[in-house]
């Protein structure tokens, strides 16, 4: 005997639907882990207080790495790029821990961020392979079939790195999301504006879609310039991602921006003689800070004490201190009243 039974099946928060009276925009975020930086941490949580937004994550876990023999040349070449690449992070990582150590905002950058307050049981774990040869991430069958379920209208590419196969990039409605830096190649972004001391630095919001395979620009923006690669680096990444939400929020899908041209920007990474002339020109930062710092006491904090004594012959040190008052709001009125008079007195000159 066959029955047939109309009852509704089970719904799994990886195959669940879209609800029809819900509005938002289903926005998958690509991570690798749940620690993130500062900037990624606030977009995640700038777009989980809009009401116009429902966030899953896309966790990467278990990644694959695929590395192909290649010819001699062809890996002598890449063993060189990459110890070129670790002379570079070696003396950038040393500055950033100098200025860290003098800047509350760097220090506070440096910190690792936890995301998963941001979850909420929206999350879907894949597990990506990653080709090095080509710099490639390539999704399962099965993995593409799970996060096409969610029904995503954008994805944005979070904290991986390396460029997403074709499968995963046709899979949300708008597309996938996220912001580049113009003049630098990967991994060394705001580090030729410092270098050739560019007045400012360009970045874009780019979008990746079955429409424009090639990237179209939503945004375009740019900011001064600062005197060191890890201010720049974090200025940068700081402001592109507060206008990656911001284009996501507004909608800003409309207008797109062709691309420039990739001829008229740097794209190499810096040579052992770049990264030490860089070193050079940098260390005249890190000893005016020691100077400033030892000598001059510029974290010395300020106070005010009175004593009986001339100027001349008075130690502050040594006088009475006078703790800040306490301010009380004056109410509208006397508070007028009271810059009325103020304004009527005449000025007082000191001879």
């Amino acid at each position: 005997m066959i029955m047939n039974c109309n009852c509704p099946k089970k719904r799994t928060p990886t195959h669940a639907k879209k609800d029809e009276q819900d509005n938002r925009i289903r926005i998958g975020i690509l991570i690798k882990s749940f620690n993130c930086s500062k900037s990624l941490y606030d977009t995640a949580r700038k777009l989980k207080k809009s009401d116009k937004v429902k966030l899953f994550f896309l966790l990467n876990k278990n990644r694959r790495i695929i590395i192909h023999k290649t010819k001699f040349s062809t890996a002598l070449k890449h063993k060189y790029k990459a110890l070129k690449l670790a002379f570079f992070n070696a003396v950038t990582n040393a500055e950033n821990k100098i200025l860290s150590f003098f800047y509350k905002d760097i220090k506070e950058y440096n910190k690792s961020y936890n995301i998963k307050e941001f979850i909420n049981n929206n999350i879907l774990r894949i597990n990506p392979i990653f080709y090095a040869a080509k710099n490639l991430i390539v999704y399962s069958n099965k993995d593409i079939e799970k996060t096409g379920a969610l029904d995503l209208g954008i994805i944005i590419k979070g904290n991986i790195c390396g460029k997403l196969e074709d499968k995963i990039i046709s899979l949300p409605k708008k597309g996938i999301i996220y912001f580049r830096h113009l003049d630098s190649a990967w991994r060394t972004s705001g580090f030729w504006e410092v270098y050739l001391k560019k007045a400012s630095t360009e970045f874009i919001i780019e979008i990746l879609n079955r429409k424009y395979n090639k990237g179209i620009i939503l945004f375009k923006g740019k900011i001064e310039t600062k005197r060191s690669y890890t201010e720049n680096r974090i200025h940068l990444y700081n402001t592109a991602n507060r206008y990656l939400a911001e284009t996501i929020l507004k909608g800003a899908f409309k207008t797109p921006i062709p691309l420039p041209d990739p001829k008229a920007y740097f794209k190499k990474i810096p040579s052992f003689i770049h990264t030490i002339l860089y070193l050079l020109k940098t260390c005249r930062i890190f000893l005016s800070l020691i100077i400033k710092k030892s000598a001059f006491k510029t974290n010395q904090k300020q106070g005010v004490a009175f004593t009986k004594k001339t100027w001349h012959n008075t130690k502050l040190s040594k006088g009475i201190k006078i703790k800040n008052p306490k301010t009380v709001p004056l109410p509208s009125h006397l508070l007028l009243q009271k810059i009325k008079e103020q304004s009527a007195m005449s000025p007082i000159t000191l001879t």
